[in-house]
């Protein structure tokens, strides 16, 4: 009541009163008489006020909905005083809610029935922030028409709108306590409420009804005046159902953020309500043993915790072995607890906690997996997904000290997949934990093949031979695996070679599923792959009981039809006699026949199969047999076939020239299939066919086809006959090569075609003449310039990996030694098989085998014919673009080397070389033999052809004109070129280096930015000091006068020291001791100098000295030698030595290492831990001929690994590791919320009841979102009263939001612009605050305990790197900075608000 109107009232007689509230009850629509009465409603007597109730309820009945905050203040005044007001907005209320619930789908709202019209949404909306008021302010203990209005009102909760259904959340906070009560004394009441609770979680509901579940949940168990621990309602059929328990597993293991902490809350708070002991299939108690327990949940609470709500990766890292606790049989929490767990960390926003999740995950012992049947929904929709991301499987080398590739990350998943199986012991958990696997192997048959393969071969490991997979379930997901996604012949083997044997994990119970199966297997990957694995099959036969009579019935019962081709061909594997054969085979038709040759299987093994075969051959050799047959036949291996011993092919010749001439496409299509047969057995035939046949059937081939013209696949046939005939023509040069000349066979061919069947059959044409030595040279010529033109348009088009064998072809013909030396000899042969080796290397950069070919053919050349090889002029060129071609370095590119060898170690039925099979020799070797030829060149000539393609005026290759000195592929052509430079330097003579390169070489050691390549560069100059001492001369002179003068760069100088200290290790005794002597008197003045690079490298150099005078005992100069002495015990008394290198280990020997191991990049991994191209010593080894080794002018050398930089550190942090696994105790876990003593209030805290200080931080300039959110999180944490960013949508970017770490939620911020910035500070000036920028000026305030911060301050932050802007620093009343003593002079933005902002709450929070 106002003091006015107290005073008026206080005067007034009771019946002045009660007059005065009749009269304003009139007209309560006039604000003023509703606002008084409002005040003297207390001041009534009972019979005055029940004269007034039918107005004072109108007007509560009115105000329910209206919104009107001033309105419904007066009407909660009136329902504390008049009872029958309360009564009636109660009523009111029960059936505007019955009548509005429509909206609710979630929860069961049948029993309800729609009295009254529908209330619109801000209608509903008004009605609850009325109610909120209502029950906060008006006493309803014991009202049983507010019990009826919370059975209704909770359904809300479910409303479809999320608006509607949170606001309802925040009214019922307000009748928690009253809804505890009721439910502690009313079962039927506690059996709604839960059901009310778990409802809201069902899949039809959204975001918001999960949100207000666990929030009714956590209110209800943390309610102060519960006693759930007692009720025994909740603690039978509650608490101590699995439902319970796993409806609180889905919310932790959720994406929400805020539910998963609702369910850490509510998870600690069930856990010590429990007042008996029960066991459910996720939780179990024993009130034995309550203690322990609790200490269990309280560590898992902790690490839930760091993992889940405050992820922090450290402390994640720290509980490892707390973590990997969980899973196993000794842990009391049930270990889906601990998957639960690792399922926010696979979700975490932070990668590095991904991946280290992951890595616990693999590191879950073996024996332990079997536990993973309790985690299956966790592994199918949460674990597995995210470990078969493409993007995980990374190829790389196995080691530092090898060039093996390796995916170990897909061998981790597979020894995971595979331990996970042989864990399981029962028939339920293999087909539970298979259905779950298999599930996301099908989900993922689209993705990258390795992902597939690593997956399938941790299956199949697992699995194999325990028969755990089960028809009807499995073989449906298998059947799916069918379908091929592989990109390449190698990926889909190996694949489809698991599926195959995953079929062979299915436990096998009727023949005639698995006939079913396998049969699709064959339609979607054909034969090879069953025949491959036939004697698996037969195995998994027999080992399943299956018998041959089983077999036998089978077949003879549904018929032998090409349906059932492979269960017969797997019938005749398991030795069928002759008499049970011949029976099998009486109802199958020719074309179940012809099938079975694909198989493989021999028709001279069984005779009915031979009889039958050949009669179909017989009749198909006199034409008579239909396009179905012969496009079988044609397919068949020949060596299937029983071919009769007087084989003619002449009667099918000229059935095949008149069908030729036909206008019908039937019967130009049985031509061209008929042509294939004769194709295939005409080697076998007695009458041969000559050059004049083909050319009489090529003259008349398609004579009358031109009505046909107007077919899309008429064009498709025609290539497809002119295809056969070439190959007809292939196989008359093979067998009598010299019977025709080779003009007339040239003329034949179709050298402009680029149908790849034909041209393949004219390069093999031309290669077999040209190797017969009978290919006279204009018909040579014809058909190399016929060839690279056929040859350029085919990359124009782009190579086919299908083509690859024409693509062999083609490169074994350019460069068969007739070509080559015509090309030595030819300048327009040298210069058209130029452009095709340059072809070869622009095709060849994500292509497989082309480089290898190509090399392997020039080598060849090299070791038949060494001095030819040099005298062509193109090999210079093309060698030195080979040497600096580098391929496509993506994992996917690698993996193919990497899934072959898996295929062919552990997969393959029998011996195998898949990669080979399919793509030639691996990349490597084309390097291998490249460097092979470079170490192989004999002429001074050939040597200086070959750095002068690298080093030639137009600077091809950028050696001079770097495009950018940190490019990691520019730095590897570089160093590629200085291998080959240093390859065949020792072949040139010092007068001609010294007159044409050796210019260049020396700007390479003083200009290029790359160590790698200046340490080659280095090592060939370094031998020609060796060959020429006057060279050496000069270098001396370098040093002495960049000692002198300063004016070098002190890196350079420490490389001209060096190079003398090379050439000087080279020498005999005695002119080591003179040179040494005189490397030594620039030394040691070097090593005072106040160049730290030079000093540091001289007095390394020194050490080096004095190891080499012991090692030789080098009659030097006594007092040289004592000199040394004292600067090598100074070095090693030096606190810095060990920092930097010295000895042996910074040096080499130019001569003797100066072989194919040290060139290729093994003395690079003596000098520097980089990763770099080398090549082992056994690989040469093994990949080079011995004809090859003999024509080496360098030996292959060692590897000495003991001396690599990544060898030495690999042994100095072991030892570290050993030494810090010895000495270190278990980190603690570490908490900031004490998850298990703390309880999370979702009512008392929304963020605006923090008390927060005056402190304004203006961060509109910042434009990071990691700095920005970083800022937030602070300002919360230090109580600031609000912040200012450029732009409120930036509160919603992920990253902001990750550093934030939720405190945006509560934070106060305020968009300000940054152009608006001037008058917000002009605004927050006349509001009386200090205006303050951080920020260094000549005037600025040094920040220390002397500085006291106005309670109304507003700090300025300025840009990252830019600062506070000079029109904003005029507005300031002052500036401070932050004292600083490092060198750095600046501080992260981050860093520094924290330093202010604390500073300031020191002094007012």
């Amino acid at each position: 009541m106002s003091s006015s109107l107290k005073l008026v009232a206080g005067i007034l007689s009771a019946d002045q009163k009660s007059a005065i509230a009749s009269e304003l009850a009139e007209n309560l629509q006039n604000p003023q008489n509703a606002a008084a009465l409002g005040e003297l409603i207390g001041e009534v007597d009972e019979l005055t006020l029940e004269k007034i109730i039918p107005q004072i309820k109108a007007y509560c009945l009115d105000v329910l909905c209206s919104g009107d905050t001033e309105k419904i203040e007066i009407a909660i005044r009136f329902a504390n005083y008049a009872g029958e007001a309360r009564t009636a907005i109660l009523e009111k209320v029960f059936l505007l809610l019955k009548a509005s619930l429509e909206g609710i789908y979630v929860l069961n709202t049948t029993k309800l029935a729609n009295l009254e019209e529908s209330l619109e949404k801000e209608e509903l909306l008004h009605l609850m922030t009325f109610l909120s008021s209502f029950y906060v302010s008006v006493d309803l203990l014991q009202s049983k028409l507010a019990d009826q209005v919370d059975l209704v009102f909770l359904l809300f909760l479910g409303h479809v709108d999320d608006e509607i259904s949170r606001e309802c959340s925040k009214v019922v906070r307000w009748r928690v306590r009253t809804l505890v009560d009721r439910a502690f004394t009313d079962v039927e009441f506690a059996k709604y409420l839960w059901s009310t609770i778990f409802d809201l979680l069902k899949p039809l509901g959204t975001k918001q009804h999960a949100h207000n579940s666990f929030i009714l949940w956590l209110r209800v168990l943390s309610a102060k005046n519960g006693r759930l621990g007692e009720d025994e309602y909740f603690q039978k059929s509650i608490v101590s159902q699995n439902f319970y328990w796993e409806t609180l597993q889905s919310g932790l293991a959720g994406a929400s953020h805020e539910i998963r902490k609702f369910c850490l809350s509510i998870l600690q708070l069930s856990i010590k309500l429990i007042n008996h002991s029960f066991k459910t299939e996720l939780f179990q108690w024993d009130t034995n043993d309550v203690e322990d327990a609790l200490e269990e949940w309280s560590v898992y609470t902790t690490l839930y915790e760091i993992v889940g709500i405050d992820t922090s990766l450290h402390q994640t890292q720290g509980a490892e072995n707390e973590i990997l606790d969980l899973f196993t049989p000794q842990s009391r929490i049930h270990s889906s607890w601990g998957f639960c767990l690792l399922c926010t960390g696979f979700q975490s926003s932070m990668d590095s906690v991904r991946k280290f999740s992951t890595q616990l995950l693999l590191s879950i012992k073996s024996e332990n997996l079997f536990l993973f049947k309790y985690g299956l929904p966790f592994l199918k929709e949460t674990f597995l997904p995210y470990m078969l991301q493409s993007s995980h499987f990374t190829v790389r080398k196995k080691g530092p000290f090898t060039n093996e590739l390796a995916c170990q990350y897909g061998e981790k998943v597979a020894d995971f997949l595979a331990n996970l199986f042989n864990s399981l012991t029962s028939q339920e958990e293999f087909e539970s934990v298979s259905s779950s696997v298999l599930e996301v192997l099908v989900g993922v048959r689209e993705t990258f093949d390795a992902v597939k393969i690593y997956t399938a071969w941790g299956i199949v490991r697992g699995l194999e031979g325990k028969n755990a997979l089960k028809y009807g379930i499995h073989d449906q997901m298998l059947a799916k695996l069918f379908d091929n996604f592989s990109e390449g012949d190698l990926f889909r083997r190996t694949l489809q070679t698991l599926v195959l044997k995953m079929i062979l994990c299915l436990k096998l119970e009727n023949i005639n599923d698995f006939s079913v199966l396998l049969t699709k297997f064959v339609n979607y990957n054909g034969t090879k792959i069953v025949v491959e694995n036939v004697q698996l099959i037969v195995a998994y036969l027999k080992a399943s009981r299956c018998s041959l009579v089983e077999l036998l019935e089978h077949l003879n019962s549904s018929g032998v039809n090409t349906g059932n081709c492979v269960l017969l061909y797997l019938a005749l594997e398991m030795q069928f006699t002759q008499l049970d054969f011949e029976n099998t085979l009486k109802s199958a038709d020719d074309e179940t026949l012809l099938a079975m040759t694909e198989y493989g299987v021999s028709s001279d093994k069984f005779r009915c199969l031979e009889n039958r075969l050949g009669a179909i051959v017989q009749s198909s050799l006199q034409g008579n047999e239909s396009l179905t047959t012969y496009k079988a036949l044609s397919s068949i291996p020949i060596a299937t076939l029983p071919l009769p011993e007087s084989l003619t092919i002449k009667d099918i010749w000229a059935l095949i020239i008149t069908d030729f001439q036909s206008e019908d496409f039937g019967v130009l299509e049985l031509a061209v299939n008929k042509l294939k047969f004769v194709n295939k057995v005409s080697s076998s035939s007695k009458d041969h066919l000559k050059v004049a046949d083909i050319e009489d059937l090529q003259s008349k081939m398609f004579l009358g086809s031109d009505a046909l013209r107007s077919r899309n696949d008429f064009y498709k046939l025609k290539e497809d006959g002119f295809s056969q005939l070439h190959i007809q023509l292939q196989r008359i040069v093979e067998r009598a090569p010299q019977e025709t000349p080779a003009s007339q066979i040239v003329s034949l061919l179709d050298l402009g075609t680029t149908n790849s069947t034909t041209l393949h059959a004219i390069v093999s044409i031309i290669f077999k003449l040209v190797d017969e030595g009978v290919c006279d040279e204009e018909s040579l010529t014809t058909a190399i310039f016929g060839l690279c033109e056929t040859w350029e348009e085919l990359c124009n088009e782009r190579l086919k990996l299908s083509d690859k064998d024409l693509h062999w072809a083609v490169i074994d013909l350019l460069l068969h030694p007739t070509v080559m030396r015509k090309a030595r000899s030819e300048e327009f042969i040298n210069d058209a098989i130029y452009a095709f080796t340059q072809s070869i290397l622009e095709s060849s950069f994500g292509r497989r085998g082309l480089i290898p070919r190509l090399i392997k053919g020039l080598s060849n050349f090299q070791v038949l014919d060494p001095q030819a090889f040099e005298e062509i002029k193109f090999i210079p060129d093309i060698l030195v673009q080979t040497v600096c071609h580098r391929q496509v370095s993506s994992h996917a590119f690698k993996m193919e080397i990497v899934i072959g060898t898996l295929y062919d170690e552990k997969i393959a039925p029998s011996e195998s070389n898949i990669y080979k099979e399919l793509y030639g020799p691996e990349e490597i070797l084309g390097k291998i033999w490249l460097f092979a030829i470079l170490n192989s060149i004999k002429t001074e000539s050939f040597a200086l052809s070959v750095i002068n393609a690298i080093l030639n005026e137009e600077d091809t290759y950028r050696m001079v004109n770097i495009t950018k000195q940190t490019d990691g592929a520019e730095e590897y052509v570089r160093c590629q070129l200085a291998k080959a430079i240093l390859s065949v330097i020792d072949r040139v003579s010092v007068e001609k280096v010294t007159s044409s390169v050796f210019e260049q070489f020396n700007y390479f050691i003083e200009n290029d930015p790359s160590p790698l390549v200046r340490i080659y560069f280095e090592w060939i100059i370094a031998l020609q000091l060796a060959r020429s001492h006057d060279l050496a001369e000069v270098y001396f002179e370098k040093v002495a006068n960049s000692l002198e003068s300063h004016e070098v760069k002190p890196t350079v100088v420490t490389i001209y020291e060096r190079i003398l200290y090379l050439m000087i290790l080279s020498l005999d005794e005695k002119q080591e001791v003179e040179y040494l002597t005189r490397l030594l008197t620039i030394i040691i003045p070097a090593a005072s100098t106040n160049k730290a690079i030079t000093r540091h490298f001289s007095m390394s150099l020194a050490t080096s000295v004095h190891e080499e005078i012991g090692r030789k005992n080098l009659p030097l100069d006594q007092n040289l030698i004592a000199l040394v002495e004292n600067m090598y015990k100074s070095a090693v008394a030096s606190s810095a030595f060990g920092q930097y290198r010295s000895g042996d280990a910074l040096l080499w020997d130019i001569i003797n290492d100066l072989d194919l191991v040290s060139i290729s990049g093994g003395l690079l991994l003596r000098l520097s831990d980089r990763e770099v191209e080398f090549f082992t010593s056994e690989q040469f080894n093994r990949y080079l001929t011995e004809e090859q080794k003999a024509l080496l002018n360098h030996p292959v050398g060692e590897d000495r690994v003991e001396l690599w930089v990544s060898k030495i550190k690999a042994d100095q942090q072991e030892k570290r590791d050993l030494q810090e696994a010895s000495g270190t105790a278990s980190m603690p876990l570490q908490t900031k919320s004490h998850a298990w003593s703390t309880v999370m209030d979702v009512d008392g805290s929304d963020g605006n009841d923090v008390k927060r200080s005056d402190l304004i931080v203006v961060a509109s300039l910042v434009t990071k979102a990691p700095n920005l959110g970083g800022i937030c999180r602070l300002c919360d944490v230090l109580g600031a009263g609000l912040m200012t960013v450029f732009d409120m949508k930036m509160t919603k970017n992920a990253t902001f939001k990750n550093v934030a770490v939720t405190a945006d939620f509560w934070m106060p911020m305020k968009e300000v612009l940054p152009w608006n910035i001037r008058d917000y500070l002009r605004e927050k000036k006349v509001e009386g605050y200090t205006l303050i920028g951080l920020e260094q000026t000549d005037k600025s305030v040094v920040l220390n305990g002397d500085l006291q911060f106005p309670k109304k301050s507003l700090i300025l932050l300025g840009r990252e790197k830019e600062g506070i802007p000079g029109e904003l620093l005029a507005e300031l009343d002052l500036c401070v900075e932050i004292k600083q003593v490092g060198v750095v002079r600046s501080m992260n933005i981050q860093t520094a608000t924290a330093v202010i902002c604390h500073a300031y709450s020191l002094q007012h929070c």
